[in-house]
């Protein structure tokens, strides 16, 4: 996880090791010095705070265990229920037996992909009607419009912020 985190940020990572003695690991992350912010700051409203989605339940289809994590911490910080399936077949047998307020689920999938499951979304029994979010990393307004076609409510593409993330989920309550 630490070694993609790091390759994420265009940083590198370093092992030394010495048997009997320890281990050390270096991380290197290139960052920019900024110079002091001199403008007025932007209010920032915290969406930590609401409880708008506090109680709702949750669907998160995705087979990234990093993904899973941290949308997860998102949500729950908000008062939501989550349940996490790692793969399209789950979250399809899920679906089938399981009522959510959302469902986000990751384009890219194994067994069957986001795509796939959006079009069996009429068929199921408890979901009709429950707002579908693509997670994705395709971030052009072609893939939107795509997405959006096939039957998604909303986009959000990765890497997301938390407050992006409850506030596309947010509107739909």
């Amino acid at each position: 996880i630490v070694k993609r985190l790091v390759e994420a940020m265009n940083g590198t990572i370093s092992v030394f090791s010495e048997l009997n003695v320890g281990t050390t690991f270096s991380v290197e992350i290139p960052f920019k010095k900024v110079e002091k912010f001199k403008g007025k700051r932007k209010e920032v409203s915290n969406v930590f705070d609401n409880n708008l989605l506090k109680g709702k339940c949750i669907l998160v289809a995705d087979d990234d265990f990093l993904n899973q994590k941290i949308t997860t911490h998102f949500l729950q910080k908000v008062g939501v229920d989550v349940i996490v399936v790692n793969n399209g077949l789950e979250a399809l047998d899920i679906l089938n037996t399981k009522h959510f307020d959302v469902v986000l689920l990751d384009i890219n999938m194994p067994e069957i992909s986001g795509e796939q499951l959006i079009q069996k979304k009429l068929g199921f029994k408890k979901n009709k009607q429950t707002p579908f979010i693509a997670l994705t990393g395709n971030a052009s307004k072609k893939d939107r419009d795509n997405y959006l076609n096939l039957g998604f409510s909303n986009v959000v593409f990765k890497p997301f912020k938390a407050d992006e993330l409850i506030e596309k989920i947010s509107g739909f309550f």
